[in-house]
């Protein structure tokens, strides 16, 4: 298996060099940045290692919980106390620092700065509180830009003893070497120095000095490792030598088709005259129909609108039939009473509507009841003018409701009415000898 490389500066290769004899080896990254890009442990997560992944800044956090679930990810600084620390925040990249003095030259070379309060543990806190017991550390990386002495400072380095420590040893952005201020805290603790790449300086626990030879050359073609985007370049060959792939035979059957379809072509071209010529002869046989249909439709046309102005003659007709035989059938019909109040067009006389009725054409609210039924309906008496387009124009009109079975076989007088008015719509409402017109 080819070993690709994610780290800035070939840091996995060294470490995998001395380390790949570990199976699932443990971790520990204090500023693990992203967990793709530059990242110094996700060629050991793919391969099985598991480990701590320290990273403060919550935009790269969020990604390391995403992309690796199965490492402790802890959002918090590494220092050689424990409390909290203001944190510059650098934005896209991975110089966020606790170095103010760092964070100020970033800001003057026109990098976006912005600053966030986080929780700090010592190294020895967070080894105690999150690598299980007797679990060996293979190695340690430290690249927390300027900050890493403090971080040296407050590891346990009597009990916890990491393989491998790897160490960003420049001021960051530059080539100024800075490892004169943390270098003694690890060789007092007894770690040996043994590579220097430009950028990082490793060191060898001196219970593991059999890994030195390993460390004797910087990466090389025996590593058998290519860079990430190196292995991104030839996975998206691989594609392109599959699609050439397909598309070669693609064009072979549309090769072959074509040669089917040109030997076809002869005898379609054959038969293409016949079928022109009777295509000619259908299409002067189309233009006679068309003419015919034309007048038809004309003919049609004129039909038509004599029919629709029969049945329009014919309903108006039906109408005037209709209105006279309700009008004649109710003039018939009328009382001795009725003929007295009411005029043959169904309108009450002048002192009758005056009296129930207010000029807007709404009944007057003491005589409502006189005027309609317990469902709305008008009374007999009063239905054909209340029903007329001349009353339903008036601005306050009383709607009359279609008339169902149930409304019609409702009480003709209502029981809470004065004896007087009960007796003057009975009176109204009883048959009565016809008389002459009034």
């Amino acid at each position: 298996m080819t070993f690709i490389s994610y780290a800035q500066n070939f840091e996995d290769v060294m470490l995998w060099r001395a380390l790949k004899h570990v199976e699932r080896g443990f971790y520990i990254d204090v500023g693990a940045f992203s967990p793709d890009l530059d990242s110094v442990t996700r060629a050991f997560s793919e391969r099985g290692w598991r480990g701590i992944n320290i990273e403060p800044n919550p935009h790269y956090l969020a990604q390391l919980n995403a992309r690796r679930p199965h490492d402790a990810n802890l959002g918090i600084a590494v220092s050689d106390f424990d409390g909290e620390i203001e944190l510059s925040v650098i934005e896209d990249t991975g110089l966020t620092t606790v170095d103010m003095s760092i964070a100020e030259g970033h800001a003057n070379a026109g990098w976006g700065l912005s600053h966030i309060t986080v929780p700090t543990q010592t190294l020895a806190q967070v080894w105690d509180g999150h690598v299980p017991e007797g679990q060996a550390v293979h190695f340690l990386k430290v690249d927390v830009e300027g900050h890493e002495a403090s971080v040296l400072r407050g590891a346990d380095w009597s009990r916890h003893r990491p393989w491998i420590v790897v160490v960003e040893a420049t001021l960051p952005t530059t080539q100024i070497t800075s490892y004169l201020d943390w270098e003694e805290v690890l060789t007092q603790a007894g770690y040996a120095f043994v590579y220097w790449d430009g950028l990082n300086r490793y060191y060898l626990a001196k219970e593991h000095e059999d890994l030195a030879d390993r460390f004797s050359a910087p990466p090389n073609v025996f590593d058998q490792f290519v860079v990430q985007g190196h292995a991104l370049a030839n996975e998206r060959l691989a594609e392109l030598d599959g699609t050439v792939s397909t598309l070669t035979t693609s064009l072979n059957q549309a090769v072959e088709e074509r040669a089917a379809l040109e030997r076809n072509l002869g005898g379609l071209q054959g038969s293409l005259g016949d079928l022109q010529r009777s295509v000619d002869s259908l299409a002067s046989l189309n233009t006679l129909l068309e003419r015919e249909v034309k007048d038809s439709l004309h003919a049609l046309s004129a039909l038509s609108r004599e029919s629709d102005d029969q049945r329009r003659a014919l309903g108006e007709a039906m109408d005037e039939v209709r209105s006279s035989h309700l009008k004649l059938d109710y003039m018939l019909s009328r009382s001795v009473w009725e003929r007295l109040l009411f005029r043959r067009s169904g309108r009450p006389r002048k002192p009758l509507r005056v009296l129930l009725f207010h000029k807007s054409g709404k009944p007057r609210g003491v005589f409502r009841r006189w005027v309609l039924r317990r469902n709305g309906r008008a009374r007999k008496f009063f239905r054909m003018w209340m029903s007329s387009p001349g009353y339903q124009a008036l601005p306050r009109a009383v709607r009359i409701p279609v008339p169902t079975a149930e409304s019609e076989s409702a009480p003709t007088v209502p029981a809470d009415l004065s004896p007087r008015a009960r007796y003057f719509l009975k009176r109204l409402e009883m048959p009565q000898t016809r008389g002459p017109e009034d």
